[in-house]
């Protein structure tokens, strides 16, 4: 409270189904407490939640499905697409129970997936940005985890694609 913020966050290198197992618990009842402290708290992906288990569920589906009420998601552009998931149709599947969307666009250099400035690569931000707003999500994050140019241009091209969109 004393700095303004109202959620709190965490991701996982979470790959295989007993790891699942003991994760799920320890999630819901750490996001109880935080919820009863006046916060929220966000499940953030990478690629690796869309892992199939062997039961045939993806470790994402089981978060979906047995993360309590008081989880929310997080969901990154970058790792939805990266992870093969259509963004837009995870948002409107799942748009409800996410607060804040991390903005981060997906290119190719040197023939492997890499970040660049939101409107600078592959993802269809217009669409995305649109469907978000559209399923309750308010705030917008820019990250950016590697640059190929000065970080401060990064930033700058991606607020400028942006500028009229959310």
């Amino acid at each position: 409270e004393k700095y303004g913020l109202r959620d709190i966050g965490i991701s996982s290198g979470i790959i295989n189904e007993s790891e699942v197992d003991a994760f799920i618990p320890r999630v819901n009842a750490f996001a109880k407490r935080v919820k009863e402290n006046g916060f929220t708290f966000s499940y953030h992906n990478h690629a690796h939640e869309f892992t199939r288990l062997p039961s045939g569920k993806t470790v994402m589906d089981r978060f979906l499905c047995e993360f309590s009420s008081d989880v929310t998601f997080m969901p990154d552009t970058y790792w939805l697409q990266l992870g093969g998931i259509d963004v837009r149709d995870w948002i409107e599947l799942n748009g409800k129970r996410a607060v804040i969307l991390h903005l981060k666009d997906l290119t190719v250099h040197e023939k492997k997936p890499t970040f660049a400035p939101v409107g600078q690569g592959n993802i269809n931000f217009k669409a995305i940005i649109g469907t978000a707003k559209a399923n309750g999500i308010d705030t917008f994050i820019i990250e950016q985890d590697i640059c190929l140019q000065d970080p401060f241009e990064c930033v700058k091209k991606s607020m400028d694609f942006l500028e009229d969109k959310v």
